[in-house]
């Protein structure tokens, strides 16, 4: 599975190689670099992430919570392949993702997320930056949704039992069965 995403200059919502401007072609060790800066990897998070929020099943502030407090490189990240024509390298590492402190838990206590994964950047045809494509990263995703169903379901048991005790404090409690016909009002079996 492969996610795309692609990245402007002007009012774009992510960083781009310095380069990106020049609106000429990029050079060989432009497309090379572009596998290890810190603007392709803001650029894999921001794909991670971006798929996070598609697939979850619940309120995304989860998601972007852990997505302000993660941060993402790639150990040894190698060019693969670089087609001049096309303006595209594509990359292989190891992506890591770094776990926030606060987060340990929710991660089985791992500080992080480690998957090898293949990537692509690309010139955009108009010289406005790259796009940049992800693959393989199905493996920290799963665990990214996972830890966020989690913590979704220990907010909403809190505010489940707050709710009971607000009740209980206000001499109000959760509605009782209706007796059966065998049973009085008081819950007793009727001989």
């Amino acid at each position: 599975m492969r996610f795309r995403l692609a990245h402007l200059c002007q009012g774009g919502l992510f960083f781009l190689l310095a380069s990106c401007s020049s609106g000429g072609s990029q050079s060989t060790s432009t497309l090379r670099s572009a596998c290890g800066t810190p603007e392709t990897y803001a650029a894999l998070k921001s794909i991670v992430f971006e798929e996070a929020r598609k697939q979850f099943d619940g309120d995304v502030k989860f998601i972007n919570s852990f997505e302000q407090g993660f941060t993402v490189t790639i150990d040894a990240p190698v060019p693969i392949s670089i087609s001049e024509d096309i303006q595209r390298v594509e990359c292989q590492g190891r992506m890591v993702l770094s776990v926030p402190a606060a987060n340990y838990e929710e991660f089985g206590r791992d500080k992080a997320l480690v998957q090898d994964v293949t990537y692509s950047a690309q010139a955009a045809s108009n010289g406005s930056g790259f796009v940049y494509e992800l693959g393989g990263f199905t493996t920290a995703l799963d665990r990214i949704l996972i830890a966020a169903s989690s913590i979704a379901e220990r907010e909403q048991a809190a505010i489940n039992r707050q709710r009971e005790e607000l009740e209980k404090a206000q001499g109000r409690s959760t509605p009782k069965k209706k007796p059966t016909s065998d049973e009085d009002f008081s819950g007793n079996l009727i001989n």
